[in-house]
């Protein structure tokens, strides 16, 4: 339990000296073109990936037996969702006159939005580890992520990279965070696929999501 705590004071205490330190080196332009495109990629994880989770959680519980193949076919029918959507809101600010967003913010938007589809592999893993009791490695995994993509901010800051080298590093990141618990899902037992298993994630995680709005 304390080991777990301390993993979340830091994680914390990383995610408030990191924008400080962009903004400090890189400037404020840079750290609000990034947290735009960041805040995007948060919604997008509130309604989707946060509630698919949850809702692993739950099917979990009720069936130990469930696997893992209908929880990865929701993540990919999600990210789907998410890759139509985002192509929506590019055409519409391209539609709108001047555009509300600038090209740069745009393309920084996208950019974070593919860092989420690499990450896919990490968000399986560490929601499937939890309701297995395994909380410490899951909370490892995910505190090594969140280090390797703070470092790869610094780095690029510290290098002089515009927003887009900053968000591509934060990309690398994301994919070096993907390699062990990708690893560890192609060695695990992902069961059968179920249309009515299927059907429940997604009843499950609209529950929960439009709970929340």
């Amino acid at each position: 339990m304390s080991q777990n705590f301390a993993i979340n004071i830091i994680s914390m205490v990383l995610g408030i000296l990191s924008p400080i330190f962009i903004a400090r080196i890189g400037g404020p332009a840079i750290l609000g073109n990034i947290s735009l495109a960041m805040s995007f990629q948060v919604l997008i994880k509130s309604i989707f990936t946060h509630t698919v989770n949850s809702a692993h959680l739950k099917m979990y519980s009720d069936d130990k037996e469930v696997g893992l193949k209908n929880f990865l076919f929701v993540n990919v029918f999600y990210n789907i969702i998410t890759t139509l959507l985002v192509l929506l809101f590019v055409l519409w600010n391209r539609q709108s006159g001047q555009g509300t967003f600038t090209e740069l913010q745009i393309n920084l938007i996208i950019i974070f939005t593919l860092q989420d589809y690499l990450l896919t592999p990490l968000y399986i893993y560490v929601t499937d580890q939890s309701p297995k009791l395994n909380i410490l490695r899951a909370n490892m995994i995910d505190f090594s992520s969140q280090i390797l993509i703070n470092i790869a901010k610094i780095v690029a800051v510290v290098l002089g990279e515009s927003e887009i080298g900053i968000a591509w590093y934060i990309m690398a990141a994301c994919g070096v965070s993907a390699v062990y618990p990708l690893v560890q899902l192609i060695r695990s037992r992902f069961g059968t696929f179920s249309p009515a298993i299927f059907k429940q994630y997604i009843r499950y995680s609209l529950s929960i999501s439009t709970s929340t709005i």
